[in-house]
C-alpha cells in the first residue's frame, strides 16, 4: 500500500486564486487525483479558491509580485520556490508569461500548459515571448493540453508553441455537480444559465428568446447566474425588451448546484470564441435537459445528449427550449442521457487521468 512518505506530489501554478475557469479546473483535478500529494503555487493565495483547493486537500503557496513590473520581482521569488521545492512534475494552468514561469524549472521537469481559450495571441505578446525565451533560456519544453478541439484548432498557427506535444483533454466538472441532481420532476418552465457576464458568451439571443418563449409559455421563468463586465448591458436589454418580470440576474452565486436543482432545464448561449463551456457541462452533470449554441465546440461537450439552437437566433433558442418544456419525457430522456454523459467523459477521475497519462506521454 502506498504510504505518505511514498505518494507522488504533483505541483501546480495558478497565477490568481478567484472563482474562474481555471481555478476550478484545478480543483477537479486535485479532487480526481486524491492518491497523490498537490502543492499548489499562486500570486493569490488568499482568493476564494484557494481555500477550496485547501479543503480538497492540497497545500497552497503564495508566490507574490506577478503585477510588478515585468514580473521580474516574481520571478525571484518563483526560483527561490523552485529551489525549494523538488518538482518533477507540474500543471501550469495559465500559459500568461509563460517563459517566466519555465524559465527556473530543470530539463527534466515534465511540464504541462493548460489552454482554457480559444484565440491567439497578439503581436505584442509574439514579440514579448520571443525576447523572454532569448533571455531567460528555458531549457523545460512543456506540453500543451487544450480543452477543447476548438481551442487546438485555434492555436494551431502560432509560430511560438511549435514543436511542443499536444493533448486534447477536455475540462472537468467539480465532484458537487456529480452529486447533485435535478429535484423537479417532470417539464418545468424554470429555466437557467451558468456564465460569465462577458461579450464571449450571448445573452443578447437568450434574453430576445426569453421573451418569444414566454408569450407561449406564460409559467416560464430564466436565472441568469454569473458577473462580470456585462452585467448593465444586460439588465438595461433585459429593460428594453420588457423581460424584467421573467429574467432574474442572481449575480456570483457560491453553491450554484443548490439553486441549479429546482430548474428545469438549462441553457447555454454563447459566441463562436467560446473555449470549452464548463458550466453546459455541469448542467448536464446535474441531469438537467440542455440546450446549446450549435457550434462545433458545444457539440464536443453535449454530444447527442442535447438539442441545438442556430447561432444568434432567438427563434431557433425559443423553439427548442418551448420543446422540452412541452415534452416532459424528452426532457427526461435527455436529461438521463446528458447526466451519463458528463460522468463519462467530465468526471474529476477521468480529467485526472487524461492529464497523468500527457505527462508519461510527453518523457
Amino acid at each position: 500500500m502506498m504510504t505518505a512518505e511514498t505518494r507522488p506530489t504533483i505541483h501546480h501554478w495558478a497565477p490568481t486564486a478567484q472563482l474562474g475557469g481555471v481555478e476550478m479546473a484545478l480543483l477537479a483535478f486535485v479532487q480526481g487525483a486524491r492518491d497523490m500529494d498537490h502543492m499548489v503555487f499562486t500570486a493569490d493565495g488568499q482568493g476564494p479558491a484557494a481555500a477550496f483547493w485547501r479543503e480538497a486537500g492540497a497545500e497552497v503557496v503564495e508566490v507574490g509580485g506577478w503585477d510588478g513590473l515585468l514580473g521580474l520581482a516574481w520571478l525571484r521569488r518563483w526560483r527561490c520556490a523552485c529551489d525549494r521545492h523538488r518538482i518533477d512534475r507540474i500543471i501550469l494552468w495559465s500559459p500568461t508569461r509563460l517563459p517566466w514561469v519555465l524559465a527556473p524549472l530543470k530539463p527534466k521537469t515534465r511540464a504541462v500548459v493548460h489552454f482554457g481559450t480559444a484565440g491567439k495571441f497578439g503581436w505584442k505578446t509574439r514579440i514579448i515571448y520571443s525576447i523572454a525565451q532569448i533571455l531567460l533560456r528555458s531549457q523545460c519544453r512543456p506540453s500543451l493540453a487544450m480543452c477543447s478541439a476548438r481551442v487546438a484548432e485555434s492555436l494551431a498557427p502560432e509560430h511560438m508553441l511549435a514543436g511542443l506535444s499536444r493533448f486534447v483533454i477536455h475540462n472537468a466538472v467539480q465532484s458537487a455537480y456529480l452529486a447533485a441532481r435535478r429535484s423537479v420532476c417532470g417539464s418545468s418552465g424554470e429555466w437557467g444559465m451558468v456564465a460569465r457576464l462577458d461579450a464571449l458568451k450571448d445573452h443578447s439571443t437568450l434574453l430576445k428568446a426569453a421573451r418569444l418563449i414566454g408569450r407561449r409559455h406564460p409559467n416560464f421563468r430564466l436565472t441568469i447566474v454569473g458577473e462580470g463586465l456585462m452585467r448593465a448591458a444586460i439588465e438595461q436589454e433585459v429593460r428594453e425588451l420588457g423581460v424584467g418580470d421573467k429574467v432574474t440576474l442572481t449575480g456570483t452565486i457560491a453553491r450554484p448546484w443548490e439553486l441549479m436543482a429546482g430548474w428545469g432545464g438549462a441553457v447555454f448561449s454563447t459566441g463562436p470564441q467560446e473555449g470549452f463551456g464548463i458550466a453546459a457541462a455541469e448542467a448536464m452533470a446535474m441531469g438537467l435537459p440542455c440546450v446549446f449554441t450549435d457550434l462545433p465546440v458545444m457539440r464536443e461537450v453535449g454530444g447527442d445528449a442535447v438539442l441545438y439552437a442556430r447561432p444568434g437566433s432567438p427563434e431557433s433558442l425559443a423553439e427548442q427550449i418551448g420543446a422540452l418544456i412541452a415534452d416532459a419525457a424528452l426532457a427526461a430522456r435527455l436529461g438521463q442521457a446528458a447526466a451519463l454523459r458528463a460522468r463519462e467523459c467530465f468526471s474529476p477521475q477521468a480529467f485526472a487521468a487524461a492529464y497523468l497519462r500527457a505527462f508519461e506521454l510527453s518523457a
